[in-house]
């Protein structure tokens, strides 16, 4: 997605999904992408605010999950087609 331009990894996640944690618009706009990626969010695992992004990490499979709907808001597809086309398909005009 990167590589398509559909995302930007140094965006935060409520430019793609609005309003998303159980955190102040002021929090959730300094979370971005790249914490999600390297679970350093800040958020527990019911996407409760703790801590300020980027400052301690957390295994947070639930906050990380919060990429498939970004990806299915960008490109306007499923996870399972996005999958199928992306990773999975032999045709070499999804490469990145």
């Amino acid at each position: 997605a990167i590589k398509k331009r559909l995302l930007d990894i140094k965006q935060p996640v409520s430019r793609y999904l609005g309003d998303w944690a159980n955190a102040t618009e002021e929090q959730q706009s300094n979370i971005l992408i790249w914490h999600l990626l390297t679970m350093t969010s800040g958020l527990d695992r019911q996407l409760n605010f703790e801590v300020d992004s980027g400052t301690k990490w957390l295994y947070n499979s639930r906050a990380y999950g919060e990429l498939i709907n970004m990806l299915e808001s960008v490109s306007g597809e499923s996870i399972d087609n996005i999958s199928k086309k992306w990773l999975f398909s032999n045709d070499r005009s999804f490469e990145c």
